[in-house]
């Protein structure tokens, strides 16, 4: 039997950290941006935007608030929203304080989005 046929086996081959030694999550790599290019535009949604360095405070100000209701490495917290600048800034606040970040479509019915919530288990849920 061959490796690919034994069940659990991967489909695909997971890069490692040595594959990409100079790797750099988004959070961190918005951050740097933000020191980089503060005044320059970094998100536009339907005519509003955001510079580097608002995007980056943004997103501290939200991780901020979840580490202050508990939200940390490992938590998940969920989105059921629209597409926005907010939408946006809350996924990377989520994901700059540990968190997995859990988006629920808006497309999706209220039974399946039920049933979404009770699977990811996730510990808070941002509503738009």
């Amino acid at each position: 039997m061959s490796p690919d046929a034994l069940p659990g086996a991967l489909l695909v081959p997971q890069p490692s950290l040595e594959d990409f030694p100079d790797f750099v999550s988004i959070p961190i790599r918005i951050g740097q941006h933000a020191n980089q290019w503060p005044d320059k535009r970094a998100v536009v949604c339907e005519g509003k935007s955001r510079t580097w360095r608002e995007f980056d405070h943004r997103i501290n100000k939200i991780a901020r608030t979840l580490a202050g209701m508990g939200i940390g490495k490992g938590d998940k917290i969920a989105i059921l929203a629209g597409n926005s600048i907010e939408y946006l800034e809350t996924f990377m606040g989520g994901l700059r304080v540990g968190a997995c970040v859990v988006p629920l479509s808006t497309m999706a019915a209220a039974d399946a989005l039920e049933k979404m919530l009770d699977d990811c288990d996730a510990k808070l849920l941002f509503l738009s």
